[in-house]
């Protein structure tokens, strides 16, 4: 999108564009002077002056896109625990609890059930196991789907009925287990900040144009000799949106999205130094 055009932000065009201050000479003042990195050839600094303009504007969109709170969050994914609890009991109205679950599902937040797939996808069930299991519960409890299967002869169970009950015993109700036992705790703690997500991404996809630009670490690094610590990558960050009319995120914030971020490469570069294989 050219920068003269309008952007675009929760499905309705926004009156302020975006500014062509919004740009890589933004990082010039904050480029490493005793060991500068590599200059950006023509080619090279294109390429980053859209990248950081795009980014900006998804983090727009991003922002201005209502998003759920972590008490919400958690909210629904109590909801969901029960109606699978619930459904794995002996003795428990399977059709209703199917249904509960089905809408829960539906009802919680993207972001909510892409925390969700990840965690059953790391209980060996694969990326689509949830949306799977959902397909095989609607099939066994929606008569509407399969009407001439729905009341067949003497009480009877049709053969292709059959076979979709037996494919829910080895891949839908795996699901259902882990779902009934899923640790909310884990997903989203009840203590401590939870970030924003658009501005989470939003750090996630400009932090390698700042190293590369300025070749600096995202990290807080100490102002002097006296220890006090710093963020510049976050000071920049909070300019840079302010130069786009999009309100000044503090820099706690950013840093509290960039710390667990570096907690996570240390532990990466850690363990491959140990194993030999950032050798």
């Amino acid at each position: 999108m050219p920068a003269g055009k309008l952007a675009v932000a929760g499905g309705f065009a926004q009156v302020l564009q975006l500014p062509y201050s919004v740009n890589v000479r933004s990082l010039k003042p904050w480029v490493k002077k005793k060991t500068p990195p590599p200059p950006l050839n023509v080619s090279e600094l294109r390429e980053h002056r859209r990248l950081l303009r795009k980014h900006v504007r998804i983090y727009r969109i991003d922002s201005a896109t209502p998003r759920s709170t972590a008490t919400e969050r958690r909210l629904a994914l109590k909801k969901i625990k029960n109606a699978a609890a619930k459904f794995l009991e002996p003795n428990s109205r399977k059709r209703l609890w199917a249904e509960r679950l089905l809408d829960y599902l539906i009802e919680s937040d993207v972001n909510t059930n892409r925390l969700l797939y990840l965690y059953v996808s790391t209980h060996g069930h694969g990326p689509d196991g949830v949306i799977a299991m959902k397909k095989q519960l609607r099939e066994l409890f929606s008569p509407s789907i399969y009407p001439h299967e729905s009341r067949p002869p003497s009480g009877a169970i049709s053969e292709a009925a059959r076979d979709r009950l037996l494919a829910f015993m080895s891949t839908g109700l795996p699901v259902v287990r882990v779902l009934a036992d899923v640790n909310i705790e884990a997903l989203i703690p009840s203590s401590g900040r939870w970030p924003d997500p658009a501005l989470a991404n939003l750090v996630a996809r400009v932090e390698p144009i700042w190293r590369r630009v300025t070749g600096r670490t995202s990290g807080p690094i100490s102002k002097d000799r006296t220890g006090d610590k710093g963020c510049p990558f976050a000071e920049w960050l909070v300019e840079l949106l302010d130069r786009a009319k999009m309100g000044r995120p503090s820099t706690g914030r950013i840093v509290d999205v960039v710390r667990p971020r570096q907690r996570k490469k240390t532990k990466k570069s850690t363990t491959r130094h140990s194993t030999g294989t950032g050798r």
